[in-house]
């Protein structure tokens, strides 16, 4: 039990340079947070504008061998139009806006695959078989599924955000105790 006042100064003489770190370390962070949380808060709107107008260039890049297109943009669109049951971001007719249906000949009620009912009737001309061709599509848009998705993840971080505040201010309060601690 000698040692332990002996061990106490020799790791407080070690860590003092590193605690006053961590603690620059976390108020740099809590800022971030702070950040994070107000652009949230203030920018909902931009941020859903922004996200609208993503979707809609999506919607017209799909299926194209456009240097610029995003396969994988293209498998979240797919994944939101076929969980959510939805088509396009306002309605199944956005979809006319779409350059590779566009090129078609016969365009009329091509859509892609996720947003067919049920199985999709792909097209003959379509290597990557993500377009179909029929009228047993979801009619409705995705537009208030893309905002209630935003908004449930925007509370979640908001949510994360605060818990991690708060262990955060702990911790800062931890470490000044510890400071002050003298033997």
């Amino acid at each position: 039990m000698a040692e332990s006042p002996v061990v106490f100064l020799l790791v407080q003489q070690v860590l003092a340079p590193n605690l006053k770190d961590y603690m620059g370390l976390l108020i740099v962070i809590f800022l971030c947070q702070l950040f994070v949380t107000f652009v949230l808060l203030l920018g909902r709107g931009e941020i859903l504008t922004a996200l609208v107008e993503e979707v809609d260039d999506i919607i017209v890049a799909y299926g194209t061998e456009d240097a610029n297109s995003s396969t994988s943009l293209w498998d979240v669109l797919d994944s939101v139009q076929h969980y959510s049951e939805c088509c396009g971001r306002t309605n199944y007719t956005q979809w006319e806006n779409n350059t590779f249906i566009k090129l078609l000949p016969d365009d009329e009620n091509v859509y892609p695959c996720s947003c067919f009912k049920s199985s999709c009737p792909h097209l003959n001309n379509d290597t990557a078989q993500r377009f179909g061709m029929g009228s047993a599509v979801y009619t409705e848009g995705c537009e208030e599924r893309i905002e209630a998705w935003f908004l449930e993840n925007s509370y979640a971080i908001l949510g994360m955000d605060a818990g991690l505040v708060l262990i955060q201010v702990t911790q800062k309060q931890t470490l000044v105790d510890v400071q002050h601690i003298r033997w």
